[in-house]
Order: structure tokens, then C-alpha cells, then sequence
């Protein structure tokens, strides 16, 4: 991984550390990144802005967009006071695969024949912001309550040519992109056995009321961390998301959309 070296080299040049007065599992901040594993489902319709319905479509079946692939994930977290945490993660997915249609599609108002060929591209970056308020806290272990932000950006463009006898293709395009914003409710724990591990689980729901987009987004993760050093450590992490969308208004989503994105996060934490 890139980010090694430097991160060893960060860690040798920070002061040696000495357990909190208040138990193992306050950390003022720390910082994590690494790699993520995704796994990504996608289906349902995009009417787009005028009278005719888009058609059903199941996109990671028809343009791969199921299949794994590497992402970079960033985490920070600050904790200035001994019950209160902030967190900031995000990562980025972007998709392309070509095909040729078996069966019609409509999307976003344009009309896509059987036996073409187009190109699928599909980019979702996420953003999450969240406060815990560690309200049980024992010297090993604490659980809270969790409120949050997230930001989507989620957008799908095909582009293809429709095939016409003895002429030239015909060029085709449509796209959809949309930001998404969602306060969230949640709740967490952590625990630290020892000196060298930390688990972690979250759980959290969102409800979508943006821009005429009605929706809710179900997430839940669970962590483990080794720390052979007291600054740097390695984690592995699973998440997993679901969003259910819809929308019947103004130049937003018209139609449904619905999001799963699951997999295995290894990543390293440097933290004080």
C-alpha cells in the first residue's frame, strides 16, 4: 500500500505516547486510510423529466456494475472531550462497462433499442459526518448514540449508438446525476480489551426528504483494529449500505432508484 511508508515515517517522529488517564479507550484523534473491496447493486428507473416511464432495469446485471473493485477510503476522527467524538469518512466508486441490449430500455426520456451498444458509467461519492456521544462508558468498553450527515453524489450515464440498417448509427445519450443530503440516527460501541485491540459496531437509519427525493438509507458496520505500536495500527472493516429512492417532482429524480454497496475495508490507523 502507498500510504505504508509514510505513515511509519509519521509514526517514529510523534512523541512516545502513554495510556489516558481515563481508561484505554479515549484517543484525542486519529487518522485511518486504506483500501476498500465494494460490491455495488443497482436497479430501478430514471423517467426523467418528461411524460414517458422510464423502464425497470437492473444495471449491475446488464453492465457488470456488480462485480468487485478496489477504492480508497479516508477516515478522520477528533475527540475533544472525553465523551464526544466526531468523525469524517468518505470514499469514492467509479464504474464503466460496455453491452449490448437484449431487451429496451428507457432512460431519462430517451430510448434505447434492443441491439445497442452502450457504454454504462456509473460514480457514487460518499461523504459522512457524525457525532457520537459516548453516554455508557465503562474503562474498557462505552456505548452512545450516533447523529449524522451524509452527503451522495450518485450518477449514471449511458452513452451508445442505435444500429440502423445500411445507415449510420445512431448516436444515443442520456445521464442522470443528483446530490443527496440525509441526517442520520444511530447507535455505536466500542470496546478495548487490551492495549493492542479495538472492536467497533454501528448501526444507523436515515430518512431522505430532499428536493422532492423521498427515501431511506440502512447501514451498518463492524470493525477490529490490531495496534502492534501504540500509535499505528491495522483495521479491517465491514460495511454495508442499502438506499430505497423515489421522487415525482421538478427536475430531480423522477422515478426509482434503489442502492446497495457492501465490503471489506484493510486500512491503517495513526492516532495519539
Amino acid at each position: 500500500m502507498r500510504f505504508r511508508l509514510p505513515a511509519l515515517l509519521l509514526a517514529t517522529l510523534l512523541p512516545a505516547a502513554t495510556p489516558a488517564a481515563d481508561g484505554l479507550l479515549h484517543e484525542r484523534w486519529s487518522l485511518a486510510f486504506g483500501g476498500y473491496g465494494n460490491r455495488l447493486g443497482l436497479d430501478g428507473r430514471i423517467d426523467g423529466n418528461t411524460d414517458v416511464r422510464g423502464t425497470p432495469f437492473d444495471f449491475d446485471d446488464s453492465f457488470g456494475f456488480d462485480r468487485h473493485e478496489r477504492l480508497r477510503m479516508a477516515e478522520l476522527t477528533l475527540a475533544p472531550a472525553r465523551d464526544h467524538e466526531l468523525r469524517l469518512r468518505g470514499f469514492r466508486d467509479r464504474r464503466r462497462h460496455d453491452t449490448t441490449l437484449t431487451e429496451e430500455l428507457v432512460f431519462s426520456g430517451v430510448v434505447f433499442p434492443v441491439d445497442a451498444d452502450v457504454r454504462g458509467r456509473f460514480g457514487l461519492d460518499v461523504l459522512d459526518l457524525d457525532y457520537t456521544w459516548w453516554r455508557w462508558r465503562q474503562a474498557t468498553r462505552a456505548s452512545g448514540l450516533v447523529l449524522g450527515l451524509t452527503r451522495l453524489r450518485a450518477g449514471i450515464d449511458l452513452d451508445g449508438e442505435a444500429r440502423n440498417d445500411g445507415g449510420p448509427p445512431e448516436p444515443l445519450r442520456a445521464d442522470y446525476a443528483r446530490h443527496l443530503y440525509a441526517p442520520s440516527l444511530g447507535l455505536a460501541f466500542k470496546a478495548a480489551p487490551g492495549e493492542r485491540w479495538r472492536y467497533r459496531l454501528d448501526a444507523g437509519a436515515m430518512r431522505l426528504r430532499h428536493a422532492g427525493i423521498h427515501g431511506t438509507i440502512l447501514e451498518a458496520s463492524a470493525a477490529a483494529e490490531y495496534f502492534p505500536a501504540h500509535r499505528l495500527g491495522i483495521g479491517l472493516r465491514y460495511t454495508w449500505t442499502r438506499l430505497e429512492a423515489e421522487g415525482r417532482r421538478g427536475d430531480t429524480l423522477r422515478g426509482e432508484l434503489d442502492l446497495d454497496y457492501a465490503g471489506w475495508q484493510l486500512y491503517l490507523r495513526l492516532r495519539s
